[in-house]
């Protein structure tokens, strides 16, 4: 087992020895050799991997799919669980993203940027050596942080009016 972060104080939290931990950016995944993984998890990761525009986010997307189809062996599976946003949101993020990148920075804390899923779908079907990609809807309850992260803990609100929705994305290499 690999777990890979940016986050060194992350990975300390893994108390298992037997995981391997690499320090690293997901869209550069050298440390790991090329299809050597049988399942790939990425998990609630993809909003926390962008840049200071909208066009850079999109690249980090296309740069970590691409990267773990490196990793994958033939017949490995990559499994990405994500929120997403409808069109309409993901439109007015899309426009503020500037300002909102600059606003964080001021605060010292991470852009958070959500995609819609065609986004998302695209991206992984723009890979070559893969069966079609499917989609699934994860059923959220409880209340929930709408700032998920960003501002841990100032509200939470009943998770029927989150914006998000939790995806299951999941495609098999060839």
């Amino acid at each position: 087992t690999i777990a890979l972060d940016v986050s060194a104080k992350a990975l300390q939290s893994l108390k298992d020895e037997k995981i391997i931990k690499i320090i690293a950016d997901a869209r550069d995944m050298s440390k790991i050799k090329n299809s050597s993984i049988d399942i790939i998890l990425i998990i609630f990761a993809l909003h926390h991997v962008n840049g200071p525009n909208y066009a850079s986010s999109l690249e980090s997307l296309k740069k970590i799919i691409e990267e773990s189809f490196k990793k994958l062996n033939i017949g490995g599976e990559l499994i990405i669980l994500e929120l997403t946003l409808t069109s309409f949101l993901f439109l007015i993020q899309k426009l503020f993203y500037k300002i909102t990148y600059q606003i964080l920075k001021f605060f010292k804390t991470d852009m958070v940027f959500f995609y819609k899923d065609s986004i998302i779908i695209e991206n992984i079907s723009s890979t070559s050596n893969i069966t079609k990609a499917s989609m699934q809807d994860i059923k959220m309850s409880g209340w929930l942080d709408p700032l998920l992260g960003t501002f841990p803990g100032i509200i939470k609100i009943p998770s029927f009016l989150m914006p998000t929705s939790m995806k299951m994305f999941s495609v098999r290499k060839n």
